[in-house]
């Protein structure tokens, strides 16, 4: 069992871990297809990402297969067929883009906490999970995540929680 980093106490984060946890089989990783959105509590689902994984000679790129009511309405638009790199200039898709090639390097759960990439107008602070999908139960082709955004004035960094001090630092979770 995956654990989230020390003082990342979210309840709808571990609900989504533990969910994620349920459809593992043998120490495998599900696939999409092990996956029901609607087994999941409703609130979650606007909050829900699923990428699909693109290899490239280059590099691992991303694409939004699904993106959850409040993250839509959160950047202003649609994003589903988006890729990911495209959505902002590299310097503010990084920390994501380096968290998602985490999880499909790793094949490991991974957390990040920091400013949302996508919007500079204000300051929200988000929690992400990220959890590896492969249909064959070891390659990781799709990723299942989930961001709960806090808003705050830009400059207010008041009391960050344990986990909040790691922002901006890709943390796989620990466990097996």
């Amino acid at each position: 069992m995956y654990r989230l980093p020390a003082g990342c106490e979210e309840p709808a984060l571990q609900i989504f871990l533990d969910y994620w946890e349920s459809r593992r089989r043998d120490g495998r990783l599900p696939a999409r297809c092990d996956i029901d959105p609607l087994e999941l509590p409703k609130a979650l689902l606007p909050q829900i990402l699923l990428f699909e994984v693109i290899r490239t000679p280059e590099r691992l790129r991303f694409r939004f297969r699904l993106a959850g009511t409040a993250f839509s309405r959160l950047v202003g638009r649609d994003v589903t067929g988006l890729i990911f790199d495209e959505m902002g200039p590299p310097e503010r898709t990084a920390p994501v883009s380096e968290a998602l090639t985490a999880v499909v390097e790793s094949g490991r759960p991974a957390y990040l906490a920091g400013r949302l990439t996508l919007r500079s107008d204000s300051f929200e602070h988000v929690r992400r999970l990220g959890l590896p999908l492969a249909s064959d139960g070891k390659t990781v082709d799709m990723i299942l995540s989930m961001w709960l955004a806090q808003s705050r004035p830009i400059g207010d960094y008041s009391t960050p929680s344990r986990a909040e001090a790691m922002v901006g630092k890709v943390q796989l979770l620990e466990g097996d």
